[in-house]
């Protein structure tokens, strides 16, 4: 008989040996012993702040997940307009703005408000400084209150006013040289309009120079020829009157004019579409504005109108067309007092713009 195997443990004396079902074996041969109670699993490490970077293996750096899709705007939200408007405003709102801001040249034109034509009632505007300051201020009140009415409903952006001032100094020197230009540009288009008529209505010259004095703007009804010599109201005149209430109030007038016309036009045109109908339609109201002036002088606004919306689409900004009519309304006050102090006929300053 050989000696027990040391490696092997002794037999259970319980096991029975006649049994099918062989004996369990034992664990500490056959099974990892099972790790102590007193051990623990490491914590994992915290996750990354945001100041640190998780750095991967080359291959290995997880993808983005896509973008996803911007919201489907429902049917009663007005659809965004490409490159123009940031934020989405009911067209009755926009009918709102521009029913009390780009109509109010008309009403003010038609119910003799501001700029009265009276027969024998003299100048509108005031011959004294104090006068015409008062006068300046009760314009830019009024305006005003037209114009926060119409914003109110509107609630329109200072990018989609077009309000935004850039390139420094820049602004004013553009607007000395679009002021020049439209004067140049509309010298040429009523020269070339008067050289039609001349050959199409086969007129005379000395008739076509009557037609235009009798229809040129009535300046005598606007200002004082003997208001001009004063140098304080012709200082009031060229900055206050022409870059205040004429160069910034109107063109303040434009611009939401503009931006009510753009929303309100179909939206399948193009935005270059929107801009020459909105500153088509913009131009005649605003000649219609200065019905005071006589029949030419609605034309020649009507003009003036146009190329200074002109002026605001290539730039889109409001400030180089301010300045350019600011200059056109400075320098045409200047020519006056000029003339006056010449004793020229102040209409016949119409044939020098």
């Amino acid at each position: 008989m050989q000696p027990p195997d040391r490696n092997f443990p002794a037999p259970d004396p319980n096991v029975n040996p006649n049994s099918d079902t062989p004996p369990p074996a034992p664990p500490s041969v056959f099974e990892p012993a099972p790790a102590p109670l007193s051990s623990s699993v490491p914590p994992l490490p915290p996750p990354p702040s945001e100041s640190q970077t998780p750095t991967y293996p080359p291959g290995l750096q997880p993808t983005s997940w896509p973008t996803p899709p911007a919201p489907i705007p429902s049917p009663s939200e007005p659809p965004l307009v490409p490159g123009f408007f940031s934020h989405r405003i009911a067209r009755w709102r926009w009918a709102m703005s521009l029913l009390l801001i780009g109509f109010y040249p008309v009403f003010v034109s038609l119910l003799g408000r501001l700029r009265p034509e009276r027969s024998g009632s003299g100048p509108s505007l005031p011959s004294s400084v104090r006068g015409l300051i008062i006068f300046c201020a009760l314009e830019l009140g009024v305006f005003a209150l037209f114009w926060i009415l119409g914003w109110a409903f509107s609630r329109a952006t200072k990018d989609e006013l077009l309000l935004r001032w850039r390139g420094g100094f820049l602004p004013i020197l553009q607007g000395f040289g679009y002021a020049l230009l439209l004067r140049v540009g509309l010298v040429v288009i009523i020269a070339f309009v008067a050289g039609l008529v001349l050959m199409a209505l086969g007129l005379d010259p000395k008739q076509l120079e009557q037609f235009i004095k009798q229809n040129q703007p009535k300046t005598d009804s606007l200002f004082s020829k003997s208001a001009l010599a004063n140098p304080l109201y012709l200082l009031a005149m060229t900055t206050i009157l022409s870059f205040v209430v004429a160069g910034l109030r109107e063109e303040l007038w434009r611009n939401a004019s503009l931006a009510a016309l753009r929303h309100l036009l179909p939206d399948h045109w193009s935005d270059q579409s929107r801009w020459i109908c909105a500153i088509a339609l913009s131009s005649v109201v605003f000649g219609l504005g200065h019905l005071y002036q006589g029949g030419l002088g609605v034309v020649f606004t009507a003009l003036l109108g146009a190329g200074l919306g002109t002026v605001t689409w290539r730039h889109r900004s409001i400030w180089p067309a301010v300045f350019a009519h600011g200059f056109i309304d400075a320098t045409s006050f200047l020519a006056a007092a000029a003339m006056a102090a010449k004793k020229i006929p102040i209409p016949a300053l119409w044939c020098h713009w």
